[in-house]
């Protein structure tokens, strides 16, 4: 169970890390 609570946030920070970079092209 700490594993799969764990391996959420990640998954959250990821898509973020995910969604800012393809806002940055953009503005570019």
């Amino acid at each position: 169970m700490n594993a799969q609570l764990g391996d959420v946030p990640f998954q959250v920070d990821l898509l973020m890390h995910s969604y800012l970079m393809h806002a940055i092209l953009l503005l570019i």
